[in-house]
């Protein structure tokens, strides 16, 4: 999901606020909100990637392991 937010059309969209952080990505259904910098949520991004690929890499070492 954070993947497909345009964040242009967030900051865009909350150009009016007199926040500085224009990025909001509410977490599933908890009620709560992360407010970013645009730059934030591009590394926020990066961090998940990183997460994502070291999770498959896991998954196939283990199934390398066991076979």
């Amino acid at each position: 999901m954070i993947d497909r937010l345009d964040l242009d059309a967030w900051e865009q969209a909350f150009a009016h606020s007199s926040h500085r952080r224009k990025i909001h990505i509410a977490v599933g259904s908890t009620g709560a909100t992360f407010v970013l910098h645009k730059h934030e949520a591009v590394e926020l991004r990066e961090l998940l990637a990183c997460a994502a690929v070291k999770l498959h890499i896991r998954k196939h070492a283990a199934d390398l392991h066991w076979n």
